[in-house]
């Protein structure tokens, strides 16, 4: 299963694979992937996703931090 295969490069710290998997399940909910896949991480997809953004940022990965940035402001109404 492809979810499992990004999920094991992210655990050997592939930043690439750890931002894939935070788009992926931070966005499973609008895409209907959680209807289309059979995995235990989609019980808490969004929080899944963060935390997988939250490994990226934490190694660097500018991407990952924008998106954990674009998470945070939501909450923000001005």
């Amino acid at each position: 299963m492809v979810p499992y295969i990004i999920r094991q490069k992210s655990i050997l710290g592939d930043i690439d694979a750890s931002y894939a998997l935070g788009i992926i399940f931070y966005d499973s909910d609008v895409t209907g992937l959680c209807q289309r896949i059979d995995d235990s991480f989609c019980k808490e997809n969004f929080k899944t996703g963060i935390k997988f953004f939250k490994i990226g940022h934490a190694a660097g990965d500018p991407r990952a931090t924008y998106a954990l940035g674009e998470h945070y402001l939501s909450f923000i109404h001005i």
